[in-house]
């Protein structure tokens, strides 16, 4: 996904409230603020151009968590998702480690 792509299918769940372009930078911050999230915890590879489909279903759950205001249950739901997207990637050989933990 490139990051105009990320941002559009971020913006669809809220496509009736949210119709212009002008929530993209919102968004766009959002999907940064994942893509960052998941270096911080040793996901190789992160960036927005990636095709990885775990990390887009990542950043798209993560944006659907944090934009707007979802129900405390739906909220709930999405988080449980996300943590547990990141827990599988961060145990993964799949995606390697991104930061070094001090061991030679």
């Amino acid at each position: 996904f490139r990051l105009k792509s990320l941002i559009s299918t971020a913006r669809k769940p809220r496509q009736q409230l949210w119709t212009t372009s002008a929530y993209d930078s919102l968004i766009q911050n959002k999907i940064l603020a994942c893509l960052q999230d998941l270096r911080v915890i040793g996901v190789a590879g992160v960036n927005v151009d990636t095709l990885d489909p775990l990390i887009q279903e990542a950043v798209l759950t993560y944006c659907a968590m944090n934009l707007g205001k979802p129900g405390k249950d739906e909220y709930d739901r999405l988080k449980s998702a996300y943590d547990e997207m990141k827990a599988q990637m961060q145990t993964s050989r799949l995606y390697g480690l991104a930061v070094s933990h001090g061991e030679d």
